[in-house]
């Protein structure tokens, strides 16, 4: 199947409603999908100006800004393969990463030049990126134009690899198809009732799947806008609560919230869904959230290879301590069984490089 870039589901929105916004920033400045359609796509022509050819890796070490979303898109458009990579990741393993998946270009913040230095591969071209894009790259973006037209891709075309945690043995490289990534938005949206009226308020990082490709994917496909703070604080997001619709956030997000006396029902009467993932969630501390909110938080769970494997209903009982039921197109089989081949590609095709992991999907 051709078409299948995840971007076509943003473009969707794009023509529609091109000066809707896509991001409200801390400052109260919005963005609109225009601007992140033309600025992603000027990203993409600089990219491919550097040398990158359709199928290339781009590693990316960034703390969240708008700009780094718009990179992200960049490479969806032009089919390269996005890698995010942890902004905690001490240089032995970046060095690891690098060397395993061998990108053909390097993002890094502004004061990491020298530390990029000493680890790149010596085919990996190092560029820096600022919050509001500045940096070695800039130089690139200033001499192309913003016209980009979106590629056409494979269902089973790489859109990113994303690295296991590593407790079974050293990480491994998952990659992750555009088919996947537009299951996923388009299955979670559905479940979880998103639509162009919600308010995300998005205070998770984004060098991993709950951040960008769950929050920010469902999000963008949805034609829903982002309230976009650069890391959580209790004391913003009690702030934002107000104007938010969906909230998304990992156990500990929830014990903070917890702590302030600001939490209570009022605060929250806009708020449709609070979601939980990325580790249990105790049925303390979902009991005492129903208490002091009156909402009964959307526990789901996934893994790097797969993003959402299965969640608690949007309509009907969420269970504490309790991650619901498979997403469709999802069904657990006996260890030594393969997978169910799904249509859509909900799961990786592969593991990189190493000949040791062994195939999720066939």
């Amino acid at each position: 199947m051709t078409d299948a870039n995840f971007y076509r589901l943003f473009e969707t929105w794009l023509q529609l409603e091109p000066t809707d916004a896509v991001f409200e920033l801390e400052t109260g400045q919005t963005l609109t999908r225009e601007w992140l359609h033309v600025l992603s796509g000027r990203y993409a022509n600089a990219l491919r100006r550097s040398g990158c050819v359709t199928g290339d890796r781009v590693a990316v070490q960034l703390e969240k800004s708008a700009h780094a979303f718009a990179l992200y898109l960049a490479c969806l458009r032009a089919g390269f393969c996005y890698l995010p990579m942890n902004t905690a990741y001490r240089p032995a393993e970046l060095a690891y990463l690098l060397q395993d998946a061998q990108p053909a270009v390097l993002f890094t913040g502004l004061t990491a030049e020298t530390l990029a230095a000493e680890i790149v591969p010596a085919t990996t071209k190092a560029f820096t990126f600022g919050p509001q894009g500045e940096g070695t790259f800039a130089a690139i973006v200033q001499l192309v134009d913003p016209t980009y037209r979106t590629i056409d891709l494979t269902e089973s075309a790489p859109a990113a690899l994303l690295y296991t945690s590593g407790t079974t043995g050293r990480p491994k490289g998952a990659l992750i198809s555009h088919g996947a990534l537009s299951y996923s938005a388009q299955t979670l949206s559905e479940l979880w009732g998103f639509s162009a009226s919600d308010v995300l308020l998005h205070t998770l990082p984004i060098f991993h799947s709950h951040g960008l490709f769950i929050s920010f994917n469902v999000a963008l496909a949805s034609g829903a806008r982002l309230l976009l703070q650069s890391k959580f604080d209790a004391a913003d997001v009690l702030k934002a609560l107000p104007r938010s619709t969906v909230f998304m956030g990992v156990p500990t997000y929830y014990h903070r919230l917890l702590s302030s006396p600001l939490l209570n029902s009022d605060r929250c009467r806009r708020v449709r869904l609070f979601v939980s993932g990325s580790a249990p969630l105790s049925a303390d501390v979902h009991g005492q959230f129903e208490a002091r909110t009156g909402h009964r938080i959307l526990e789901r769970y996934g893994s790097t290879e797969a993003m959402i494997l299965c969640s608690n209903p949007l309509e009907g009982e969420r269970k504490p301590s309790s991650v619901g039921l498979p997403i469709p197109l999802i069904r657990f089989v006996p260890q030594g069984d393969h997978p169910v081949d799904p249509q859509r590609w909900s799961v990786p095709a592969w593991f990189l490089r190493r000949s040791e992991h062994r195939s999720l999907a066939r």
